[in-house]
């Protein structure tokens, strides 16, 4: 109980200063959190400032053993002016993107010994706005985008028999949005409604935890996904594991289906693309993307002071979907076939004295796309020190990411 509160300013080169302050608070069965940011930079080149500013809030009501209700808030402003290429004289006005948004949602949760869950309605809304882009040949204009997405999210967890729980629950969103724009040089404006994406999304899981002896436990688990989207087709994504655990030692293997929808995006480009381009409909034609994983792995954690984490894996997937842009010809969006990911993850974390822990991770990807995938690394590694010297602490962190295709 009582009420707590800390601040942070920073600042940096380019006229950079970052403020931020949190407060929270418990009196009885009530709590809250407010949280505000603000950041500003000149950025290092001439018209690439930007300006952040964001508040947040949560309030909580418990209202009694099992019951407990709550809401929270979100809300943000932010600018960025665009400094434009390098190569070419600066514009008599630099181009400006500002964007806004502001997300509520409330939520029921409950819960006892054997059955427990949560019921959670949220919307959210927001602008992107481009303004005076109005570079010879290149520039969009003014463009004024809006969008608006709502839904829920509930979930309960049971355990009708021992050592055995069942997960259910539905997901549902609802997005939609609109597009004005008044390109350079032109003296007319185009706008467009965009369509309203809709989709639900039922699952349910099973586990049960078998106690083969004193030292060693089996558990399986299986469940299955549903996706009905009202643009595209409905999609089921299945998925299980199997789970050998010991006090030290873990040995587990999964398989699961992903499924991945394209959303406003596509008719958002149409309309922007729809004057300059056969961009047309096209968007209408492809389908989801689809993912399938496979994974083996362990855990080992052969004292309290050492953690070895591994796993080998390998992702098969289709119908990735990429948007071609042909200014003056034929812009499309399509499915582009299918590749194969497979993989390494490793990480090793120990601690070497009281206070003091390193860890090491590494990543290895190859694939066998035809295409360059983007941001995609062969090899990455990492590495960490912390620990504490009297009253302070110290953190020292090391990334390596071999070259990517961007």
């Amino acid at each position: 109980d009582g009420i707590h509160g800390d601040a942070m300013v920073s600042a940096g080169s380019y006229g950079t200063f970052i403020e931020q302050a949190n407060l929270l608070g418990k009196s009885g069965d009530l709590d809250f959190m407010l949280a505000q940011g603000f950041a500003t930079s000149n950025g290092n080149r001439a018209n690439a400032s930007g300006q952040l500013n964001n508040v947040m809030g949560t309030i909580g009501y418990r209202l009694n053993s099992t019951w407990q209700v709550g809401a929270s808030f979100l809300f943000v402003n932010n600018t960025a002016r665009d400094p434009g290429d390098a190569r070419y004289p600066l514009p008599a006005v630099a181009p400006k993107y500002n964007t806004d948004a502001e997300m509520f949602s409330a939520f029921v949760k409950h819960g006892s010994e054997n059955w427990s869950g949560e019921f959670r309605a949220y919307t959210n809304s927001g602008n992107g706005n481009l303004y005076d882009d109005l570079r010879p040949y290149a520039g969009w204009g003014t463009v004024l985008s809006k969008y608006n997405m709502s839904g829920i999210r509930w979930q309960e967890n049971i355990s009708p028999w021992k050592n055995g729980n069942v997960r259910l629950g539905l997901d549902y969103d609802s997005s939609s949005g609109s597009f004005k724009q008044t390109p350079a040089g032109m003296n007319m404006t185009f706008s467009n409604t965009l369509p309203t994406y809709q989709l639900t999304s039922p699952y349910v899981a099973v586990n049960h935890n078998f106690n083969l002896n004193q030292n060693w436990s089996f558990i399986p688990s299986v469940g299955v996904r549903g996706y009905f989207n009202n643009q595209y087709a409905s999609q089921t994504a299945p998925f299980a594991g199997l789970s050998l655990v010991s006090q030290n030692v873990t040995f587990f293997a999964n398989a699961s289906k992903g499924v991945n929808y394209p959303g406003l995006e596509g008719p958002a480009l149409a309309a922007a693309l729809g004057s300059m381009t056969n961009f047309g409909s096209s968007w209408k034609n492809i389908t989801a993307e689809k993912m399938d994983h496979f994974e083996i792995g362990s855990k080992f954690t052969p004292d309290q002071k050492t953690e070895i984490d591994l796993s080998l894996f390998q992702d098969q997937i289709s119908n990735r979907y990429v948007y071609q842009l042909n200014f003056g010809g034929n812009t499309v969006v399509q499915n582009l076939g299918s590749y194969t990911m497979r993989g390494v993850e490793l990480s090793i974390r120990r601690e070497i004295t009281p206070g003091w822990t390193v860890y090491g991770g590494w990543t290895y990807l190859n694939n066998d796309s035809a295409v360059n995938l983007p941001y995609t690394p062969k090899q990455a590694l990492s590495l960490a020190v912390n620990g504490t010297i009297g009253p302070v602490r110290l953190a020292i962190d090391a990334q390596y990411q071999s070259q990517v295709y961007a």
